[in-house]
C-alpha cells in the first residue's frame, strides 16, 4: 500500500498526482535546508575581512556564493513554516491535541495551501 493516498477529484484539498508528489518532496528536502542554513551562517561567520585589502573582481566569490544560497533556502524553509503556522495556527495557539480527522483535513490543507504558493 503507498505511503500516501490520493485525493477524490470531489475533496476540497484535492491535488493532482503529479503536483502532490512535488509538494511532498519539497517538503522532505526541508530537513536538509535547515542543515545547511545553520553551516552557512557559520561558515559566514569565519571569514575575516582586512578592510584595506578588499577589491572588486569578476572572479569566484564564494561568500556572495554562500549569501546567496542562504537567502534562496531561507525562503523555501520560511514559505514551509509560514503555511505550517498558518493552517496549524488555531491549534497552537489553544494548545490543543486534535483527532485523526482533524489531522488529516490539516495535512490535505497544507499540502493544497503549500502547493498553490510554491
Amino acid at each position: 500500500m503507498p505511503e500516501h493516498r490520493t485525493l477524490s477529484k470531489k475533496n476540497k484539498y484535492y491535488l493532482p498526482k503529479e503536483t502532490f508528489l512535488t509538494v511532498l518532496h519539497y517538503c522532505k528536502q526541508y530537513p536538509n535546508w535547515k542543515k545547511e542554513m545553520d553551516n552557512l551562517v557559520d561558515q559566514n561567520r569565519a571569514i575575516a575581512y582586512d578592510k584595506e585589502k578588499v577589491t572588486s573582481s569578476n572572479t569566484y566569490d564564494p561568500t556572495s556564493t554562500a549569501a546567496v544560497r542562504l537567502s534562496e533556502i531561507t525562503k523555501k524553509a520560511e514559505l514551509i513554516e509560514g503555511v505550517a503556522h498558518m493552517v496549524a495556527g488555531p491549534l497552537k495557539i489553544k494548545g490543543i491535541p486534535c483527532g485523526k480527522d482533524m489531522y488529516y483535513d490539516r495535512r490535505r490543507r497544507f499540502y493544497f495551501e503549500l502547493a498553490a504558493r510554491i
